[in-house]
């Protein structure tokens, strides 16, 4: 099922080109949920300076693939475009993690900065509550002012 909403977002680390399945595979694994980025994004920072993008859903509506295993707790959207060519041509706007993670307290959600392990990440990817639709607005027009 296609998602309506109007942005994608993609939790990551600055230059990232994406591991060497998805590179070869030309995938990029984005979600529905910025709550969900901002988590991938604060996992990521472990790895180097972390933020999330975010690209329209207009702009990759036919690149649409198919998702992960853990789609519906990652709220996946996988486009079909290399990690490196989504970074250089689709996203619209780019915040620091630590950016979206303060608009997210803001909204009544706070985020551990960081995890102790992979464990805990996916602990806290299933513990936390997704967003709903007005919420996702509310992020979207928060993330314009400071993307």
């Amino acid at each position: 099922m296609a998602p309506q909403r109007p942005f994608l977002y993609r939790g990551t680390t600055v230059e990232w080109p994406g591991n060497e399945v998805l590179q070869q595979l030309g995938l990029t694994p984005t979600t529905e949920d910025p709550i969900v980025a901002t988590l991938f994004a604060l996992w990521s920072a472990r790895y180097g300076e972390a933020i999330v993008q975010a690209c329209e859903l207009r702009a990759v509506a036919d690149r649409i693939g198919p998702s992960n295993w853990r789609s519906q707790l990652e709220c996946e959207i996988v486009i079909a475009v290399p990690p490196t060519a989504f970074t250089e041509n689709l996203v619209f706007a780019t915040i620091p993690a630590q950016a979206a993670r303060q608009i997210l307290a803001e909204m009544g959600y706070e985020l551990s900065s960081g995890f102790a392990d992979h464990n805990e990440f996916l602990l806290r990817l299933k513990e936390t509550p997704r967003l709903t639709e007005w919420e996702i607005e509310t992020f979207d027009k928060m993330l314009l002012q400071r993307g």
